[in-house]
């Protein structure tokens, strides 16, 4: 690298080393962005930017971090003598997004995808060296060519970066290898020997894809800082950092939360003290994690009641001014339980989960490798009766096979529109009123603007939407179309969305006060992933809720409103992986995560609103069933009984029949087993049951009785 001998101040010095602890021997430009662009170093690097937004730094502190819009906003800072990049050097800086396009976040350029003296820094890149495309780069740089030619540093973690949360990211050259960390940890390395780049300035969000998020604390050095001083730049005015618990967790009680943190040890000593608050910080109680400093993670049992508010504490035992405080965490009400944990049926994917009749019915899916038909997508019909504990099996329907498709009940009748890319990416139309019965309205939505799949479909307002989605599973665009109907036979293509393309999807969020909620969705092309709420009160006009959600970023996730709140659960997060996670909110904008969820991570699962709990259930690689329920108010017990533990109050006679046998009680439903657990007639609501329909044999009776009561009952037909 090109070197200059830079003279700064020592009052200069002597406040860097009183302000913050980043290192100052080598610093060549420093940009703190406190309501400006101004180079701190004294060097008077400047820099130009047309933003004029200066937002929260990671402090949460007004206007000391810089706001760049992605759509016209770039920012030039022109370290005279920094480029081109010879020998060794280091960039240091802060960054939040959680936009998951590609951005082109640091470059040295003659022009737009410069290939000749350039340097590019690119965020989720699908770059032409992917050749799969579900796997996209986290970061992918590249300079003096196009990046094809080994001349490239990937670092392969799609999501690390943008995922709303503050990232330190540095770069640095030792010795001809390059090295990029991203918080404290090196994540990517390589050789690069060569002189780096043009004699032109750096910057941050050049065309055409531009960089949208936060910038803060920029730091040149023209020397290869070591590992300690990574550190420090880490820890820049923050000594303890505090990783776990955050303010958004939610845990059961009697649980246990994990206490974690960051502690710079070049000032920090060996003993901390970790202190909890009930009240609001008011009051603080020591814990036994006994005052060591590596003591990290500490398990921190929570005996406290429900709604309890509990903060937490590290604080250095010598010197008490170097602290971190943790938002207030809660005791929540919300509990998993394990309904089923194996189901009579292999496992799958993208199944349909509806609440009729007081009936369970999980519909599709999609079982590699066990189907061998419909390129393993199904069209089995499932069934519980006892709120998910059994299931048992219906018939193949005459829709064909799929999966994450859309399942609905509207209109008192069952709905499946749509197809998935492995069944052709239909959009037909089939309802059904007793779930044996099946009839096509249509062999594709007259209106609709070409075939699509992953599509989310709704039941709101007395119309079924059907929106969003992809042409096909592998295609470049990702939509934001609305289409309406109020029976299936009528289609009406209302306003495109304002919300970015997406789909994946899975469950629907409709709450009483009438608006239908979106939460995040993807693109399955690029694994792009979204985190974003948005919701409406008719399906045209869509409000912008919540662009930074705490949650990861996800699609193939399952959403619901249970217990006046919005949830979302699971799902393919960080575009790569999986989760098990679950979260709630009443309005969209706070959250809390029920932590420490017992289920293994999953996407495309089932979920429904059923017996005031809210169940989950399969998922790719998985054939159990959970659900949440509150515990101050849990879901009504089911009562059941076998054939010689009849209750009192109700009686199938006359038992054995050749025809007709009455129930003594008025039922919401009946259904007929066979002995191999097959369904051969399901009732509606009323009191007689007709077996003349049937062949003689041995039969269980499941009735459900008013107030969530279950009767199991054998009977006989002659």
């Amino acid at each position: 690298m090109k070197r200059s001998i830079f003279l700064v101040m020592a009052a200069l010095c002597l406040f860097w080393q009183l302000h913050a602890q980043i290192p100052t021997t080598g610093l060549v430009a420093h940009y703190t962005f406190s309501g400006n662009t101004l180079d701190q170093s004294g060097n008077a690097f400047h820099g130009v930017t047309g933003s004029t937004m200066f937002v929260k730094d990671r402090f949460d502190i007004n206007s000391e971090a810089l706001y760049l819009d992605g759509v016209s906003d770039s920012l030039i800072l022109p370290v005279a003598g920094f480029t081109p990049m010879e020998g060794d050097f280091t960039i240091s800086m802060w960054i939040k997004t959680n936009d998951q396009s590609g951005q082109n976040f640091l470059a040295v350029e003659d022009y737009n995808e410069d290939t000749l003296d350039n340097f590019h820094l690119k965020f989720f890149a699908n770059h032409q060296l992917n050749t799969n495309i579900e796997v996209s780069y986290a970061s992918y740089m590249y300079w003096n060519g196009s990046g094809a030619a080994g001349n490239h540093l990937i670092e392969g973690h799609p999501g690390r970066v943008q995922d709303g949360f503050w990232k330190h990211v540095v770069l640095k050259r030792e010795a001809g290898v390059l090295e990029l960390w991203f918080d404290r940890i090196l994540h990517g390395s390589g050789f690069s020997i060569d002189t780096i780049g043009a004699a032109l300035p750096f910057i941050v969000g050049a065309g055409p894809q531009r960089f949208h998020g936060i910038v803060d604390d920029f730091a040149f050095y023209d020397r290869a800082v070591s590992e300690k001083e990574i550190m420090n730049l880490f820890h820049d005015r923050q000594v303890i950092v505090i990783t776990s618990p955050k303010e958004t967790d939610a845990y059961i009680q009697g649980d246990s939360a994990i206490i974690a943190w960051y502690a710079d040890t070049t000032i920090v000593g060996d003993s901390v003290d970790v202190e909890f608050s009930t009240d609001g910080g008011m009051t603080w109680t020591l814990t036994d994690q006994n005052q060591l400093v590596d003591w990290t993670p500490y398990k921190f049992a929570l005996p406290f009641p429900i709604h309890s508010q509990i903060k937490v504490r590290v604080m250095d035992h010598h010197t008490p001014n170097h602290q971190a405080t943790s938002g207030a965490f809660v005791m929540s009400e919300y509990a998993w339980e394990n309904v089923s944990p194996s189901l009579p049926f292999t496992y799958r994917d993208g199944s349909g989960l509806i609440a009729m009749r007081d009936t369970m019915w999980l519909l599709g899916g999609w079982d590699p490798p066990y189907d061998s038909l419909t390129n393993h997508t199904m069209n089995e019909i499932w069934y519980s009766i006892d709120d998910g504990v059994n299931w048992h099996f219906l018939k193949h329907a005459q829709w064909y096979g799929r999966h994450v498709s859309g399942w609905l009940v509207h209109d008192n009748k069952a709905w499946v529109i749509g197809g998935d890319p492995q069944s052709g990416c239909r959009g037909d139309v089939w309802v059904s009123e007793d779930m044996r019965n099946w009839d096509m309205l249509h062999d594709t939505i007259p209106v609709l603007n070409g075939l699509r799949c992953l599509s989310t479909v709704t039941s709101f307002g007395g119309k079924m939407f059907y929106m969003g989605g992809s042409p096909n599973y592998y295609g470049h665009v990702a939509l934001n179309d609305v289409y309406s109907s109020p029976d299936g036979l009528t289609w009406t293509r209302e306003a495109d969305a304002p919300w970015r393309g997406r789909g994946s999807i899975l469950g629907q969020c409709v709450d009483p006060s009438g608006k239908m909620w979106l939460l995040g969705g993807g693109h399955a092309w690029n694994r792009t992933s979204i985190k974003d709420v948005w919701n409406t009160t008719d399906g045209i006009t869509w409000n912008p809720i919540n662009d930074n959600a705490p949650w990861k970023a996800r699609f193939w996730h399952n959403v619901g409103w249970w217990d006046g709140k919005m949830w979302i659960f699971g799902g393919m997060q960080d575009s790569q992986l999986e989760g098990n996670d679950a979260w709630y909110s009443s309005d969209g904008e706070n959250w809390h995560e029920l932590k420490n969820a017992p289920l293994k991570v999953r996407h495309a699962a089932s979920s429904e609103v059923f017996n005031n709990a809210w169940y989950i259930m399969c998922g790719i690689a998985s054939n159990d069933v959970w659900r949440i329920v509150n515990t101050t108010n849990p879901p009504m017990k089911v009562a059941r009984q076998n054939a010689k533990d009849q209750p009192m109050d109700n009686v199938l006679y006359p038992n054995p029949s050749t025809g007709i046998i009455t129930s003594t009680l008025r039922f919401e439903s009946a259904t007929v087993l066979d002995l191999q657990g097959k369904a051969v007639s399901i009732i509606g609501a009323g009191s007689t049951i007709d077996l003349s329909v049937l062949p003689a044999g041995t039969y269980t009776v499941y009735i459900r009785l008013p107030g969530h009561r279950m009767n199991v009952q054998k009977v006989v037909r002659q």
